[in-house]
């Protein structure tokens, strides 16, 4: 690595220098009249930030299994600040439904806390029988969306009944 060694004899790396520099307002060859030299990738005076990569929305179940009629907490991050995050379910092999099972506001920093009652019946008064269920939060246009896996302990005897 490039480095200048100071008076003082320790050897500095130029990053450091030049981001001092970029940091001080200006970088070397800056002229007075507070043009952008060229090829300098920021104007004197100005700092700029990266808010770094974007995070996709993640939620977690409380609990994570149950059976019908349960009561579940769904808390989540990383979604658009003030906006509306909608509870939806679907099965492992299917597309979540359209009808909200809860709804909630995402703070400023993007986090949900909601609680939702897991239903019994799908939207078309089908019995829900999947033992895995897709638990869905999105905002309602689906853009911004997380899922997380519950285990419906809902047991259904699909047995005939056992002969003495």
């Amino acid at each position: 690595m490039r480095g200048l060694r100071l008076k003082i004899g320790r050897v500095v790396p130029i990053t450091w220098i030049m981001l001092v520099v970029l940091l001080a307002g200006g970088c070397v060859g800056d002229s007075s009249n507070g043009s952008t030299p060229t090829g300098s990738p920021t104007p004197p005076g100005r700092v700029f930030t990266s808010t770094g990569p974007v995070e996709e929305p993640v939620i977690d179940l409380s609990p994570n299994h149950g059976a019908n009629l349960a009561q579940v907490n769904v808390t989540g991050q990383h979604f658009p600040a003030w906006s509306r995050v909608e509870i939806h379910l679907s099965g492992l092999d299917s597309e979540a439904t359209r009808q909200s099972y809860a709804a909630t506001t995402a703070d400023r920093d993007g986090t949900i806390d909601v609680d939702f009652e897991l239903p019994g019946h799908w939207p078309n008064g089908d019995k829900i029988i999947q033992t895995q269920l897709t638990i869905v939060a999105a905002t309602p246009d689906f853009a911004s969306k997380a899922t997380a896996v519950f285990t419906n302990e809902t047991s259904i005897s699909l047995s005939s009944p056992s002969r003495h």
